[in-house]
């Protein structure tokens, strides 16, 4: 019999290897380590100077500390990681006194290890393991072999590159176990730095938790480089990091292109099938191809049902926020709550955008609402769209959203916007302060005549399609908080963040769940803002004290707002009989002084 004895003085090495491999969970005393098929390792009570007495069994299945079972080739991966043992073991007894006493060595059910030398430090024709990884782990280990990289082939292979280097260790698989058949040390370059190591591809290695984190984060759609700058700080420095961004971005391909198209459809209906069954009220629809295949397809949850029948007053349908991995334009359903957040009403996948797709998209929304229509409806600038909407809802209010007017407007009006003084400064303000059409019309008018802009085509399209998106033609329906572009463009930032254009359909939904539930969180966080604290007051009116009651707090604080600004005007008298100023109140370092807005002549 052989047998290596190698003695670690620090007991540390071997127990940080232990539980790094969650191997063991809690400090040890002694370890007996016995590996026959498997490994059994159990902590042993002693006292000094005498010899272990605790029984020691062999599992052939697997190893167990208490309860637990673990697998052989972890403890060995975990050893050979540690630099505790040099190569391969069948029996390893582990004596933690002062220091951590190791003896692989080869013997049969109730013999003595006897006979002790030597094992060779270097890899020798000859040598087994049970595994190729285990091959790959030893010797990559070896301080020797750190000069340049390994690969594992099937057939033969050239010569490393640039150097010719022919250093290298062939294993071969033999009945169970890898057999060393070539082993030839002999570099012919210099050792590559530590810091350059990492960069070998034999040297990189992703271990199973580090790939559970990196596939968490992948599904929350974190970047690629703040997944490295998490890593950075569990390991403590980039450096140290045993695989390179590359690597981190080639496994999250990889992740997308698990499940096939066809497989991906299949799973996402599965799923839908599932939460059909935790929840009646879940509603989806398909629309169907001619050759069976799911076209578009249309979703609502039971929260976003309960939403609509509080605050689906008015709804925001657009189809410009992201696709998906297919170029299937996505496009939710949104609305906003009585505490002014965004809430989600559904969503839907278009297969196109005709007439025909939209006309079944409103069609299917109304039959999940149970035909209750929206009063008002907002959307992108899509003709198609338009027509759909006067054929499936007629008596719904249409209004194209005002953040992509002034979108397509920076985009076709570029060069006046920005070559004409003052023309962005009059066009805003014939936007957003006429209070009806007359004014309006006045005010365009005149901006056309002072800008020399008359047969300007873009700037007559805007005006003959005036009464779809200028606010003054809504001034009697209710869009809460949307006639200016503020929540469209956040809401677009906010897709973005969550759901990625390569993303499977499958998990394009999951991050749509996750957005969805972060929503009703925003909400309820507003409801309990309410509900268990009390506003601030400022202007000693009792009608603001009043209000306070009536009002959730985010549209009190609208509110204090209009009635902050509609409290800093004064009227004076103008020089002429009936005749006043207005004047504006401003503060200037806690200074007062009047600013004239308007004369208000009188007849």
């Amino acid at each position: 019999m052989s047998r290596l004895q190698v003695w670690v003085r620090d007991a540390e090495v071997l127990r940080t290897a232990l539980l790094e491999a969650g191997i063991v969970t809690g400090p040890t005393s002694i370890l007996q380590v016995d590996a026959g098929d498997g490994f059994e390792i159990e902590p042993v009570n002693r006292t000094g100077g005498s010899e272990m007495e605790a029984e020691t069994s062999v599992n052939e299945q697997a190893t167990s500390v208490g309860e637990k079972d673990i697998d052989a080739e972890v403890l060995r991966a975990a050893l050979l990681k540690a630099g505790i043992v040099a190569g391969p073991t069948s029996i390893l007894q582990v004596d933690a006194g002062d220091g951590l006493e190791i003896e692989p060595a080869t013997t049969t059910e109730g013999s003595e290890m006897e006979g002790v030398q030597s094992q060779p430090v270097v890899p020798f024709v000859g040598m087994e393991f049970f595994s190729d990884k285990e091959a790959r782990v030893y010797y990559n280990s070896k301080e020797q072999n750190a000069k340049s990289s390994i690969g594992s082939r099937s057939r033969k292979c050239n010569s490393i590159r640039k150097t010719d280097c022919k250093a290298r260790m062939v294993v071969v698989k033999r009945a169970e176990k890898w057999v060393v058949t070539i082993v030839d040390l002999d570099h012919n370059h210099p050792p590559l730095s530590p810091n350059s190591l990492r960069f070998l591809e034999s040297h990189r290695n992703v271990s199973d938790e580090d790939y559970e984190l990196i596939e968490l984060l992948h599904n929350n759609n974190i970047p690629t480089r703040r997944i490295m700058s998490v890593l950075s700080d569990l390991y403590g420095t980039m450096r140290n990091i045993p695989f390179t961004k590359k690597d981190v971005s080639n496994l999250r391909t990889s992740m997308r292109k698990r499940t096939t198209a066809n497989g991906d459809m299949a799973e996402t209906i599965k799923y839908f099938q599932e939460l059909q069954a935790e929840d009646p009220s879940f509603f989806y629809s398909m629309e169907l191809d001619s050759d069976n295949t799911v076209g578009s397809l249309f979703w609502v949850d039971g929260a976003s049902k309960e939403a609509y029948k509080k605050f689906g007053d008015c709804i925001v349908f657009d189809t410009t926020y992201c696709t998906n991995k297919y170029n299937l334009p996505f496009a939710p359903i949104i609305g906003v709550s009585n505490h002014g957040q965004t809430v989600l009403f559904g969503c839907v996948f278009l297969k196109n955008e005709k007439i025909e797709t939209f006309e079944w998209v409103f069609e299917t929304f109304l039959k999940a609402m149970d035909g209750k229509e929206p009063q008002c409806i907002m959307t992108d600038q899509d003709k198609t769209m338009e027509i759909a909407i006067a054929k499936v809802l007629p008596r719904t209010i249409h209004r194209r959203c005002m953040w992509h007017v002034h979108r397509n407007a920076s985009t076709n009006l570029g060069v006046l916007l920005n070559g004409k003084e003052g023309f962005e400064t009059d066009l805003k303000s014939c936007i957003d302060n006429s209070l009806n059409e007359e004014e309006f019309d006045a005010s365009w008018d005149a901006m056309i005549d002072r800008h020399e802009l008359c047969g300007n085509k873009y700037m007559q399209h805007l005006y003959d399609n005036r009464k779809k998106w200028v606010p003054c033609f809504f001034m009697d329906y209710f869009f809460p908080f949307m006639s200016t572009s503020q929540r469209s463009e956040s809401m677009n930032k906010l897709f973005k963040d969550f759901v990625h254009p390569a993303d499977l359909i499958r998990n394009f939904i999951f991050q749509y769940e996750k957005l969805a539930q972060s929503c009703l969180d925003r909400d309820d966080n507003q409801r309990f803002i309410t509900v268990q604290t009390d506003p601030k007051m400022w202007s000693g009116y009792p009608m603001e004290e009043q209000d306070s009651k009536f009002y959730t707090r985010a549209m009190f604080e609208e509110f204090q707002e209009m009635l902050y600004r509609a409290t800093k005007y004064k009227t004076i008298n103008g020089p002429e009989p009936g005749s006043y100023f207005v004047q504006l109140i401003l503060d200037d370092d806690n200074k007062k002084f009047l600013k004239n807005i308007c004369v208000i002549a009188g007849h």
